[in-house]
């Protein structure tokens, strides 16, 4: 990865490069950068119809994504221990910090839409309760 940059770097402070091959590198280098997943697409993952579709009595996929995205969120704005959390487990109704959402999130990732269960599934809880 320092490699690619430092060649972008290099090439893109070139004068003699366009500006236009300029932008497309630096988007280019930007989108490298930008990999991975948050609590929106995990949420998203988890609950919409175009994904996994897990559902839960009496919410819509929509609000359930939002519930979802908002409880993850939280617990990333808490520092704290992993303590005995497990998503595999279920030991607890809510993820109580950033250690434990990450460790959540992970876990949604690493297994399939059919391993998503709220009963008896792994990732647990698929939709955080506020705490």
């Amino acid at each position: 990865m320092d490699a690619l940059r430092a060649w972008l770097v290099s090439h893109l402070l070139a004068p003699e490069l366009p500006v236009r091959a300029s932008l497309v590198l630096l988007f280019a280098a930007s989108a490298v950068g930008a990999c991975g997943y948050n609590c929106q697409s995990t949420c998203f993952r988890i609950h919409d119809p175009s994904a996994c579709a897990v559902e839960i009595a009496g919410q819509t996929p929509q609000s359930r994504i939002q519930d979802c995205t908002v409880q993850c969120e939280n617990a990333l704005e808490r520092v704290g221990p992993m303590g005995s959390y497990d998503p595999t487990l279920r030991s607890q109704e809510s993820l109580l910090n950033e250690q434990q959402a990450a460790a959540w999130m992970d876990c949604v990732w690493a297994v399939e839409c059919s391993e998503l269960d709220p009963v008896t599934g792994a990732c647990h809880p698929l939709t955080p309760d506020p705490i």
